[in-house]
């Protein structure tokens, strides 16, 4: 949930620098794909009755000013940091399943 959080804000900063400009679409259309995913984990934590890391506050402001620090640069640092935190976010996902695997299979198929 933190990852998807602070991805969202990322996206957030990168639109406040970029999002007139002719990749304002492409990054609105990146950040509603990751809006699904936090809501898919919005609704799992709630569901499991899980709580957001007390660092949420953090993520809110490091996210939006990592995004849009790199926006600033131009827009080839951003998308650069969209793909670094992309694969920082899927390497710590599978990293999980792999986890979960090894502790049991049957029960993660």
């Amino acid at each position: 949930h933190a990852g998807e959080f602070g991805a969202h804000r990322i996206y957030e900063g990168q639109m406040a620098v970029l999002g007139k400009t002719p990749v304002g679409p492409l990054l609105k259309e990146m950040h509603e794909e990751e809006l699904v995913h936090k809501a898919t984990f919005d609704k799992l934590m709630a569901e499991n009755r899980v709580r957001p890391t007390v660092l949420l506050p953090l993520w809110d402001i490091a996210g939006f000013a990592l995004g849009a620090g790199t926006a600033l640069i131009g827009k080839e640092a951003a998308m650069a940091c969209t793909v670094a935190v992309e694969d920082a976010i899927g390497d710590h996902y599978n990293s999980q399943i792999r986890e979960l695997m090894e502790d049991d299979p049957e029960v993660h198929k």
